[in-house]
């Protein structure tokens, strides 16, 4: 006997009724697939919170410009490299202060982004003793984020020194450069430059800012730059310099808080809807088959095979 064809046999399980207890049972399974893996979706990719977070490397460097804070004593000693925040300052602007720094860049994977920052700075006020003297050095730099959100701003990098009066010491530092935020930031292409400035602008009817004034905008910002660092000593071959060598390291992997878009949202939702919702369609076909082929909700059955092959099969 050799089979040319064969065809699949069905047969279908029917209520008699619609409003009945099976029919019930069983649209409330078919609920059951559709509610609970969305419910599921929208809790498991924290939907409600309103913000997540990604990891981005920033794009950091240096300016070249500074502000640097120093106190010996009672007296304080201010130098800057910005020409109208050296206005600004006016006579509390120390030229007796000379401050020179060199950093050099470093770029380990050749991706156009610095991984490394090594800052060689050198200290002096001209006519005085450096020791026991502690300075507060702002190095101007630039940072951009490209991915999820957009940014381009410049940001100060606040160092601080400080040697002691009883040796002669020379500051080695070792730490990273941390991209700091008190707020998430907007999912956007369009660029963020709230902060691109070096000096604020000032109100109209404010013509002058003092140094304290400056030092809040910095504080008052929503996201700006924070060097984590350790600091240890080592002697010292000139007790008129005050010497200090900075490593910095920028993170890859860097925590960025943002308000995603509703079409992002949507889209994760959707993605584990799907992956939940097909093993719970498989789980509840195998329940309500179950039920039906033993009847323990009543139905009745047919099949698709001509009345012939029925009265056969009974």
């Amino acid at each position: 006997m050799v089979y040319l064809i064969a065809e699949q046999h069905q047969q279908f399980y029917k209520c008699k009724q619609f409003w009945s207890t099976t029919m019930w049972f069983i649209g409330f399974l078919y609920l059951f697939i559709l509610i609970v893996p969305f419910f599921i979706a929208f809790v498991v990719d924290d939907f409600w919170l309103g913000h997540k977070v990604y990891y981005e490397q920033p794009f950091i460097n240096f300016q070249g410009d500074h502000l640097l804070q120093c106190f010996k004593g009672n007296t304080e000693y201010i130098s800057t490299s910005i020409e109208f925040l050296d206005q600004m300052l006016g006579a509390t602007n120390d030229k007796n202060l000379v401050f020179l720094f060199k950093v050099t860049r470093v770029d380990n994977n050749a991706d156009g982004i610095f991984d490394f920052f090594n800052i060689y700075t050198e200290i002096q006020i001209n006519g005085a003793n450096i020791q026991a003297m502690e300075c507060s050095v702002y190095f101007f730099t630039t940072v951009s984020l490209r991915d999820n959100v957009s940014i381009q701003m410049q940001a100060p990098l606040h160092i601080r020194l400080r040697r002691n009066a009883s040796q002669n010491q020379k500051i080695q530092i070792v730490g990273d450069i941390q991209f700091v935020q008190k707020n998430p930031l907007e999912s956007s292409q369009i660029v963020r430059n709230n902060y691109n400035y070096t000096v604020p602008i000032l109100p109209p009817n404010q013509d002058y800012m003092g140094l304290t004034d400056f030092l809040k905008d910095i504080q008052n910002r929503n996201e700006t730059l924070r060097a984590n660092y350790i600091q240890s000593y080592s002697d010292a071959e000139n007790a008129n310099v005050l010497t200090a060598n900075i490593f910095l390291k920028v993170p890859v992997l860097t925590p960025i808080l943002y308000v995603p878009t509703l079409r992002e949202n949507l889209k994760m939702v959707f993605q584990y809807y799907v992956y939940l919702f097909i093993p719970t369609y498989w789980l509840i076909s195998i329940i309500i088959s179950f039920s039906l082929k033993n009847n323990i909700f009543k139905n009745a059955v047919s099949n698709n095979l001509p009345p012939k092959e029925q009265n056969e099969l009974k």
